[in-house]
């Protein structure tokens, strides 16, 4: 079924709000839910409101609770205790504090501790590139992958993203398992298998049951020793040096620990000599039927923006059974023949 983003947007803010989010942090968060729907990253969008709702009633997501910062007594480094408020409000907090800093100082930095789930991490580093800077931004989760060898769990699936300025900008944005579990869910909501080489069952045999992840399973790592190796240093960046803890420590607090880099073009070259070379390479690449990152993801934004984002049967399911449950209007859907809901 097709929805029009707009709508889709004012159902996610009133579902979070129904649940005791404010409205400002509601709106905040159906934005960024949104934004992965549009860029062609399901695993992160309405897929992810469940969750959301859940760790709002258990107290996991503190909704009204605000990121604050502990210590900058380095001027270009922060340390942010995100108190337990959506990710989303973090990330976006500590990007914004980066920006400035960044183009006084050349570099600036920032951990997150008390994180909630951020989403995509694209959409702070994407920020950064929009003041045209820079953007790195790691983070750390409870256990679901194993090492290259197979074995237990033992690190989250850490994601990684690189952005630079750009029209678009390039975005680079991965797990470093060797997919996301938000797509591992997506797939067994939709009764369709995995590809093969992602996941071992509880047995520590290969698997494509995506329902394997949930009852004992584990990821795999990305590129075996490499993807393992990157989700390394996710957990020491954005756990250990957070005060998070790595994703493995008995004593993890849960939270999705964050850290992100902020570089300021203009402290080692001429920011309009950066971007030209950088236009220069999309051409290259587009002869060769390449693109750079993240723009097939602008294309795709773009596109659903025009023809509505299509939503799988069982997700509008889940959020149908949300809205009865709330007493919330059920998210309307677009009528395809004449593009309007």
């Amino acid at each position: 079924m097709i929805v029009a983003p707009d709508p889709l947007r004012q159902w996610a803010a009133d579902a979070l709000h129904a649940v005791g989010a404010p409205r400002h942090t509601a709106a905040r968060v159906a934005d960024s839910l949104l934004e992965s729907e549009l860029r062609g990253y399901a695993s992160h969008g309405l897929q992810r409101l469940p969750a959301y709702l859940r760790s709002m009633r258990d107290h996991t997501i503190d909704p009204h609770a605000t990121p604050v910062i502990e210590g900058d007594d380095a001027p270009a480094t922060l340390r942010i205790d995100g108190r337990r408020a959506f990710g989303q409000l973090s990330a976006a907090f500590a990007a914004e504090e980066l920006i400035p800093r960044a183009h006084q100082y050349g570099v600036s930095a920032a951990t997150i501790r008390r994180c909630g789930h951020t989403g995509r991490l694209g959409e702070y580093t994407g920020m950064l590139a929009d003041a045209g800077l820079i953007g790195f931004a790691t983070s750390n989760s409870e256990p679901w992958v194993s090492g290259p060898a197979g074995g237990p769990r033992l690190l989250g699936p850490n994601p990684l993203s690189w952005a630079v300025p750009g029209s678009p900008p390039v975005v680079v944005d991965f797990a470093t398992s060797a997919t996301a579990v938000g797509r591992v869910a997506g797939a067994l909501a939709r009764g369709e298998p995995l590809a093969a080489g992602m996941l071992r069952d509880r047995d520590g045999r290969p698997s494509e049951d995506p329902a394997d992840l949930f009852t004992g399973g584990a990821l795999r790592p990305a590129a075996g020793a490499k993807g393992f190796g990157l989700a390394v240093i996710a957990d020491i960046l954005g756990g250990i040096l957070s005060g998070s803890r790595s994703g493995s420590d008995p004593d993890y607090d849960g939270s999705h620990g964050t850290f992100l880099l902020a570089l300021d073009i203009s402290a080692f070259l001429d920011p309009a000599e950066v971007i030209r070379q950088i236009e220069e390479l999309r051409v290259r690449l587009a002869e060769a039927a390449a693109d750079l990152p993240g723009a097939r993801a602008a294309r795709s934004r773009h596109a659903m923006l025009k023809t509505g984002i299509e939503l799988p049967p069982a997700t509008l399911e889940n959020l149908d059974r949300i809205a009865a449950e709330l007493g919330v209007a059920r998210l309307p859907r677009m009528d395809t023949a004449n593009g309007r809901p």
